[in-house]
């Protein structure tokens, strides 16, 4: 009896077995149908989409040389200011000996104040008279000086000589009236600081010397007759005297009082 239990047991587990694997078998198992519709579906050729491809970079030749570009550099520039200090340069200064007096009056010669003519050592007086009713005027020129002059041994008639004057020198004992000769009206030493003139064609005569002389100021010339005589030999000096038309140069046209005619004199050492 147990035999049998045991055996009816066993073909019922056998038969529960066999029954679990036929479910397993058939749920893993497509069925003919699902075959043929899962055929026909893959029998059909879907659209084929067109490949996009990537554009292929040309490879670098090895040998091409690289240049690198210098960066331009972001330092600031500097703000420290220019220096303004200028060096002074050394020049030569000749000084003159002692002992040679044309290298002094060369040297004083050099030596220009702003607004005046280049005077240098004065070899003399030139002095002026003027005079009306009321007042006798005598003055003078502080600074002049004579240039140019040749002369062949102590021969006065082979004389000639240039002399320049510094109008802004000129000088009367009134302070008033050196002022007012310095005026627009009169010698206008703010513009016309220079007057020159020229000496020329010395002539001999009985006990004097006549002189052609041409006087050049404030744009205007006049020529002269100039007449002087020897007072010294050594150093030669000279002594003399000419005739100026004021009114020729514009010089105080508007006062009457005074004669257009000014004696001009001179008392100079002739230089060697």
């Amino acid at each position: 009896m147990k035999f049998f239990n045991f055996l009816f047991a066993f073909l019922l587990v056998a038969a529960l077995t066999s029954c679990d694997t036929t479910k397993k078998v058939s749920s893993t198992t497509p069925s003919t149908s699902a075959t043929t519709n899962s055929a026909r579906v893959d029998t059909r050729q879907a659209p084929t989409k067109p490949t996009r491809t990537k554009p292929v970079k040309p490879k670098m030749d090895t040998d091409v040389e690289v240049v690198e570009v210098e960066k331009p550099s972001m330092e600031k520039p500097s703000m420290q200011k220019p220096s303004t200090t200028v060096k002074p340069t050394k020049t030569d200064v000749k000084i003159p000996s002692k002992n040679n007096a044309d290298d002094i009056s060369k040297t004083k010669a050099d030596v220009k104040k702003p607004g005046t003519p280049t005077i240098g050592k004065v070899p003399g007086a030139i002095t002026w008279e003027a005079a009306n009713e009321r007042y006798s005027a005598e003055g003078t020129f502080k600074n002049w000086r004579m240039t140019d002059v040749k002369m062949i041994g102590d021969d006065l008639t082979t004389l000639t000589a240039k002399l320049e004057i510094d109008l802004t020198s000129i000088w009367e004992k009134s302070p008033k009236l050196t002022d007012h000769l310095k005026a627009d009206d009169y010698f206008g030493v703010a513009k016309y600081q220079l007057a020159t003139i020229e000496v020329t064609k010395v002539a001999k005569g009985a006990g004097s010397y006549n002189a052609d002389m041409l006087l050049k100021m404030r744009g205007k010339e006049q020529k002269l007759k100039g007449t002087f005589t020897v007072t010294k030999m050594k150093p030669l000096t000279i002594k003399g005297s000419a005739m100026v038309d004021r009114s020729i140069f514009g010089i105080g046209t508007e006062n009457t009082s005074v004669p257009n005619e000014i004696k001009v004199m001179f008392d100079t050492v002739i230089p060697r």
